[in-house]
């Protein structure tokens, strides 16, 4: 079943308000399967992706990486 609800996260070298976004997901009273997070990283170098694959949520957690764009 797709989940209800997408939230889409922009990110450029925030990994750790990121990492206390997506833990505040973690401890939703929604189950995490009727949900998703997006989070798009916008060049960072700071360690964000590697953050991301070492996260592990219950939720699905989908990750879109591109060169620094900006706004």
């Amino acid at each position: 079943m797709p989940p209800e609800l997408s939230a889409v996260i922009p990110t450029h070298n925030r990994r750790e308000f990121l990492h206390a976004c997506l833990d505040s997901f973690e401890h939703q009273s929604v189950p995490g399967e009727t949900f998703e997070v997006v989070v798009v990283i916008d060049g960072s170098t700071d360690g964000t992706a590697e953050m991301l694959t070492d996260f592990g949520p219950s939720f699905e957690l989908r990750v879109a990486t591109q060169p620094r764009a900006g706004a």
